[in-house]
Parts: structure tokens; sequence; C-alpha cells
């Protein structure tokens, strides 16, 4: 687990984490290169690549549980999550591991809590395809960004992004008939 001496570092933890390679095919030694820390810091403070990935996705369900509490205090604006969370969480779940499936199982409970839908199957969809769209902005990061012509995940397009979701959201009706 993360340690309060650690706690600062976790943004650079996350950082380092999402390796070119993949978690999976990167070593301890490549994470710490990517991370500019020593091998022995990661080791010292985490103590394996697994117990590493483990702090990391605890720390990532923590900031979902998070921002759900702020959205119930807020009326459904959801709290913020650093960048390097959301690029964290969006790639975890991409790989499909145990702790991308927490993830994924948490934001999409979160959001089926936030969107006061029925018990239905039919009713669980919207708060699905909201935790999909959700996981896929970070990852299509680098496309938005370059459309948009600023970073899509920090400032301005950020805004911009919020305001078409909640355009799409409130205001767009389909005829799925």
């Amino acid at each position: 687990m993360l340690t309060g001496e650690v706690s600062g570092d976790v943004p650079v933890v996350l950082q380092f984490v999402q390796i070119a390679s993949g978690f999976e095919a990167s070593t301890l030694r490549d994470i710490a290169s990517q991370a500019g820390v020593s091998l022995g810091l990661i080791r010292h403070h985490f103590g394996s690549k697994h117990q590493l990935r483990e702090a990391c996705t605890d720390l990532a369900l923590n900031a979902v549980r998070s921002a759900e509490a702020q959205a119930t205090r807020r009326g459904r604006d959801m709290g913020t999550v650093t960048v390097g969370l959301q690029r964290y969480i969006a790639r975890t779940v991409l790989e499909d591991s145990p702790g991308g499936r927490a993830l994924f199982d948490e934001m999409f409970a979160a959001s089926t809590r936030l969107n006061s839908v029925d018990d239905t199957p039919e009713g669980s969809v919207l708060p699905l395809v909201l935790t999909v769209m959700t996981l896929g902005i970070p990852l299509l990061e680098a496309q938005l960004t370059r459309v948009l012509g600023t970073p899509a995940l920090e400032g301005d397009g950020l805004k911009t992004v919020q305001r078409a979701l909640v355009e799409l959201f409130t205001t767009t009706q389909m005829d799925l008939g």
C-alpha cells in the first residue's frame, strides 16, 4: 500500500506505469527509468511490480469513489480526477486485468447511482454507455488534442469537451424508431 512518504510521488508513479510497451511487458527497471527514479526507491516503497500496480489501482479506485462523493454533494457534477489518473484508469480498463475490471465496475456502479436508473436491464444501458464514453476520452486524448488544437484533458480543451458532453446528454434527441 502507499505510505504517507510516497503519496507525493503518486502522480509520478501513475505516469510511469503508462510506459509505452505496456505495464505487463515492462520491468521495474524500465518503469524506474521512465519515471526518473531509482529502482531501489520503487522496491523500497512498493516491493514488486505487482504491488506497484495494486497501489496505483487502489489510488484510482479511491479517486473514482471521491469523485462520486463530490458529485453526490454537488448534484451530479463529478469531482475532478487528475489527467494522470484518467489515463491510468482508461488504460488499465482497456487491458482487462483484475484491477481494470474493478475500476470499470466501480465507475459503472457510480454512474448507475448518479443517474437514478431503474433496475431493469434496459435501465442499466445509459450508465453503461456513459461509463464507456468517459473512458474513451483519455484513450483518444491524442486525437482530441490534435483536432481541438489544445490539450483535451486540461484547461480550455477540457472545458470544450465537457460542454460538448453536457450538450450531448441534455439536448440531443435521437429517433431510434
